[in-house]
Parts: C-alpha cells; structure tokens; sequence
C-alpha cells in the first residue's frame, strides 16, 4: 500500500506530528503566504506556479510580495520547495 493511503497513521496523527505532505498549488498573494505558514510551522511543503519567476524566487528564498519579507525564509522550521509545470 502506498504512503500516502498507509493505515499506519491517520490524518490528524500525521497533523500533529508534522508529517502530512502538503502542496500549494499559486504563489501568489495567498498561496505564498500559505506555503510558508505551514513551512513555519514545521511541515514540507511543495509550492507549485506556472510563472518560473516566482519559482526561482521561491529557490532562492528571495522576496517578490510585499507581504513576504525575505527575512521570514529564516523562520521556516519545515522546508519550501517550488516547482513549476514548465520543464
């Protein structure tokens, strides 16, 4: 069975445990600001975008919302990864 459909936890276990998978899919004004939330508060996150701009940004951990200083990267407990739809 796969990871994901495992019975071995359950969602709020995985919850608790800061070990739910969790994807946010535009960073944009609330998907940025989301992703890094749960990045804050110890979860992996997967953020994904078509503009490669805001993706590169991302990887860089540099800021591109005024809403988003570049200094809150240091706070992530979890990790923010980017990817984008573009090969």
């Amino acid at each position: 069975m796969s990871k994901v459909l495992s019975p071995e936890t359950t969602f709020d276990e995985r919850i608790v445990q800061r070990t739910a998978a969790i994807g946010v899919v535009g960073l944009g004004y609330a998907g940025l600001p989301l992703a890094m939330a749960f990045a804050e508060t110890g979860f992996d996150v997967t953020g994904i975008d078509l503009n490669d701009q805001r993706v590169q940004a991302v990887q860089k951990r540099e800021s591109y919302l005024v809403d988003v200083p570049s200094e809150r990267y240091e706070s992530i407990d979890g990790t923010l990864t980017s990817l984008s739809s573009t090969p």
